[in-house]
């Protein structure tokens, strides 16, 4: 028979019926469509468990009654005893005992129904319910903070999978995220949870963060929800617990949902689900911390992974255009001109508004050197006369020129144990000196040969008293 007669001939809720089942009281068989097919064993049993609820005995005396562990007498003995000693117990539940002890001696000869009528009589009698236990149900667990450190395991995994597609699919560099690019991600992360975690609940009832805590999400009956009711129960999280995200609301919420756990009562979004704990082992906290620091981990090493260009070895001339476009890139410069591949500069498509600065520059011109198919020397020159304006340094060019061929020499690594930072930082405070700089057998010399000028802000700037002046700059980059 399928639930909803048993459903009817019992009496029973249907959550009651899978609670029953999830402790192991009755058996029903699984048929290929999914459903479960109740026998008359099961019905029995669903008989002498609502009898012996209806006397008030507890899931685990009724438990260890079917397993053999306690005999029908023994417990029943305890039942009397108990309900002698309770106030305002139903007293027509002691009789119906005592009834049963002179009548029964095991729990194979115990007709269920035949007590249930008689319970039901009694309680004509008396107009009082004999079955105040109405609702067994899978138990709610409440746990704030335990469902709070779930929760923001769970945010940081659809984070992480935001990242992983930022960096890998659309080569967006991490540091140079800003305030908008941060709104950007908690929409695209609101909108990854609100399609992701319904299809984990209806899978697997758990989600990454729930399950490091030990926690499941069923319906009342025991089952895992659909995709739509999970999907359901997302959205009112979103919601009442989350605010969607939006940061000064999100700590009303989050306040008000604490409160609402703290003192027992059940959330908007879980209305028809049981939240269950599996246990409360030690080694939890544990895992939430290392899933958390391996998070943390990975957001470093992706912006580690982002310092290295997309080319390594030895670098065709094409490569090291590539590479120096990727630290333009990497430094969210937006030049009017970029190498091409092969090796000279053509004018960048602007799109909207260009705002040029209004300062004397000398764009250097790269020559190159090649060894067959490989580069192995970059070189250029440039000279300035009296000019009266600020002069922009060519440190942008060294700087890029330089990470573009020492970062190749970084092979086998997964993030470059140069910092691209510290190198334009020192190049930019050496650009009025001679200086070499070494990497990994990549070498920099530069030579400056000035006078009338001095440097500051990344500017050559003019000294007003001065006349007669003069800067060249000669800068060489030897590839081993």
């Amino acid at each position: 028979m399928q639930i909803k007669e048993v459903e009817e001939k019992t009496g029973l809720e249907r959550s009651s019926i899978r609670f029953y089942e999830s402790e192991g009281l009755i058996h029903p068989k699984r048929l290929e469509n999914g459903y479960r097919e109740y026998g008359e064993e099961d019905l029995e049993a669903l008989y002498k468990i609502k009898l012996f609820r209806s006397l008030h005995m507890t899931v685990e005396e009724i438990k260890r009654i079917f397993s053999g562990a306690s005999s029908i007498r023994e417990t029943l003995e305890e039942r009397i005893s108990t309900l002698e000693n309770e106030e305002g117990q139903i007293h027509y539940a002691k009789e119906v005992c005592v009834v049963m002890k002179n009548e029964v001696d095991s729990l194979e000869n115990l007709d269920g129904l035949k007590y249930l009528h008689l319970l039901e009589e009694k309680e004509k009698e008396t107009g009082r319910p004999y079955y105040p236990e109405k609702e067994d149900r899978t138990p709610q667990i409440y746990a704030p903070w335990r469902r709070f450190f779930a929760r923001v395991l769970d945010l940081a995994f659809y984070t992480l999978l935001i990242t992983i597609v930022r960096v890998f699919v659309f080569h967006d560099f991490l540091r140079n995220h800003n305030r908008f690019d941060n709104i950007v991600d908690t929409i695209l992360g609101t909108i990854l949870m609100l399609l992701v975690e319904p299809l984990l609940l209806s899978k697997l009832g758990t989600t990454p963060g729930k399950a490091i805590w030990g926690l499941v999400v069923r319906r009342e009956d025991g089952e895992f929800p659909s995709y739509q009711e999970a999907f359901t129960r997302t959205l009112g999280v979103l919601y009442y617990g989350l605010a969607f995200n939006i940061t000064f609301l999100e700590l009303y919420t989050l306040y008000k949902s604490y409160k609402r756990a703290d003192e027992k009562e059940q959330q908007p979004w879980e209305l028809g689900f049981s939240y269950r704990l599996k246990d409360e082992r030690n080694f939890r906290p544990v895992l939430f911390v290392a899933a958390y620091g391996f998070y943390l981990l990975s957001i470093f090493f992706f912006m580690g992974y982002q310092t290295l260009p997309p080319h390594r070895g030895q670098l065709t001339l094409t490569e090291f255009s590539e590479n120096y476009r990727y630290y333009e890139a990497y430094f969210d410069m937006e030049p009017l001109e970029q190498l091409n591949e092969h090796g000279d500069w053509v004018e960048v498509e602007q799109d909207g508004y260009v705002i040029e600065v209004l300062n004397y520059s000398i764009r250097p011109d790269f020559q190159f050197e090649v060894d067959g198919a490989y580069l192995s020397t970059l070189y250029f020159e440039t000279s300035i006369g009296d000019v009266d304006e600020f002069i922009a340094t060519n440190g942008d060019y060294m700087g890029l020129a330089y990470l573009s061929a020492a970062g190749a020499e970084e092979k086998g690594r997964f993030f470059s144990s140069l910092k691209p930072e510290d190198i334009m930082k020192e190049i930019y405070e050496k650009t009025m000196e001679d200086f070499t700089m070494k990497h990994k057998g990549v070498v920099a010399d530069s030579t400056v040969d000035y006078r009338g000028y001095t440097g500051g802000g990344g500017f050559i700037i003019p000294q007003e008293t001065s006349t007669d002046r003069y800067f060249k700059h000669s800068y060489k980059i030897t590839l081993p």
